[in-house]
């Protein structure tokens, strides 16, 4: 993560299009800090207190509020996560699990409480194909396709009415006390209760899909039947 801190080094640009950017660039760069969940701890609680410097060092960068892991303004990007190859278990399980983490090492809503690796969802840029017109190339030569990438834009669908984050000393990216929580201001989707799996892959989680049709569901926790 030595980029970003190269980053938060550097004087923040005049122009507010290369401003943003430098933001961006940020955050995606954060991401890679997902890593540390491949790794074994010692303590577990030591987590965020290990990544507090680094955070310290986005949040100059993006003037942002860190929420644990994510970052305010980035909500639309990390809230949307999976962890991969979860456990065989049940809805209920899972919720006294998050419910009732020993050690408790941060909130619910972040990565930082799993045991397992994880993935982030939304891609921050997408390809945009370029083919070179024909005239450019020799005539003996086939049209090749140069891949670029753009900036995806993931619109956040929802406001945070309120958020309480509860540290267990000063600094506002170290560690925190079981009380801290999110309130989210959103539509709801009426959404069918039946949900058909499919056959699981190995080192891939369990994907479903809502009976009518109308999207995917994915799981925390695996299954070994086909319809839940």
């Amino acid at each position: 993560l030595r980029p970003l801190v190269n980053i938060a080094r550097e004087p923040k640009p005049a122009d507010p299009i290369e401003a943003s950017r430098r933001v961006r660039n940020a955050y995606a760069r954060w991401e890679e800090i997902l890593e540390i969940q491949t790794r074994s701890w010692s303590y577990r609680d030591d987590l965020l207190t290990s990544i507090a410097g680094l955070a310290e060092e986005c949040a100059k960068i993006t003037e942002d509020t860190y929420l644990a892991g994510p970052w305010m303004n980035d909500l639309q990007h990390g809230l949307v996560w999976e962890t991969l190859n979860p456990d065989v278990g049940t809805l209920e399980a899972t919720l006294q699990q998050k419910r009732n983490q020993k050690p408790y090492v941060g909130p619910s809503w972040s990565w930082v409480s799993q045991l397992r690796p994880f993935e982030v969802l939304p891609c921050r840029r997408y390809n945009v194909d370029n083919p070179r017109p024909p005239e450019e190339l020799p005539s003996n030569q086939k049209i090749m396709s140069l891949s670029e990438t753009l900036p995806a834009h993931v619109r956040a669908e929802f406001t945070v009415t309120k958020h309480h984050m509860d540290f267990q000393w000063s600094s506002p990216f170290g560690r925190l006390n079981p009380d801290s929580y999110l309130r989210i201001s959103a539509s709801l989707s009426d959404l069918p209760s039946v949900v058909i799996i499919e056959p699981r892959r190995k080192g891939n989680p369990p994907i479903g899909y809502f009976s009518n049709g109308s999207g995917l569901c994915m799981f925390d926790w695996s299954v070994e039947i086909t319809t839940v």
